[in-house]
């Protein structure tokens, strides 16, 4: 599902990706290798913060990541019933999505913005680039270009009585001008801790400034 999403990612921006700048430019770092990339932190990022993770086998799941946080109770009790067993797990079907920067005419970065749709459509559903729904994931993980993870969940993206979630995320980095906070997501609410090291690690936004050519909005 990486490599599918990857391949229409570097037609779709093509200039906006450092990691997919470096696919351009050296035939060994493949599309697959990028999203590998781009997983491999949003692992760290959740085993940093107390999660634990588990990759699908195969191409057919619509999560890239499963995770799993909390003790199950009750481990030699065997009269215990499976569902009290897990009632304090939280488990959770991720699909970890890469992100780029929106900058203001004076340079400043003002937003992140990803695109959360399925490149790959759904089983037995021959549309691509449709919205995915609330019973095939749980929650998104945003990666950035630099290194930082942000978490949202169904909760956090899906209003009440509706089951798809949005075709794309804005998460603000600078209040908007008009000072507007309704509806506004802010991108310190939702990040995830990633250690420094890790985030210098995957960082290429000082190795490939030509990539960072984003698109320029007003604040």
């Amino acid at each position: 599902m990486w490599c599918a999403w990857l391949q229409s990612a570097s037609v779709l921006w093509p200039r906006h990706d450092p990691l997919m700048s470096k696919v351009a430019t050296k035939s060994q770092l493949t599309p697959c290798r990028v999203g590998n990339l781009y997983l491999t932190l949003a692992i760290v990022a959740y085993e940093w913060t107390g999660w634990t993770t588990f990759q699908p086998q195969g191409d057919g799941s619509t999560a890239d990541l499963i995770v799993t946080r909390g003790e199950i109770a009750g481990v030699n009790d065997v009269t215990l019933e499976p569902d009290d067993a897990i009632s304090g797990v939280e488990i959770e079907r991720v699909q970890v999505k890469s992100a780029r920067y929106l900058y203001s005419k004076r340079g400043e970065r003002i937003s992140i913005e990803a695109s959360l749709r399925n490149p790959t459509g759904r089983v037995g559903v021959g549309t691509k680039g449709i919205r995915y729904l609330r019973s095939e994931v749980d929650a998104f993980c945003i990666v950035t270009p630099d290194g930082r993870a942000y978490r949202l969940t169904a909760r956090d993206l899906i209003p009440p009585g509706e089951d798809a979630f949005p075709s794309s995320v804005t998460l603000r980095l600078l209040p908007p001008g008009n000072n507007q906070t309704k509806g506004v997501r802010f991108a310190s609410e939702y990040e995830m801790e990633v250690p420094p090291a890790y985030r210098a690690a995957f960082d290429t936004t000082s190795k490939h400034p030509e990539a960072h050519s984003h698109r320029t909005v007003a604040v």
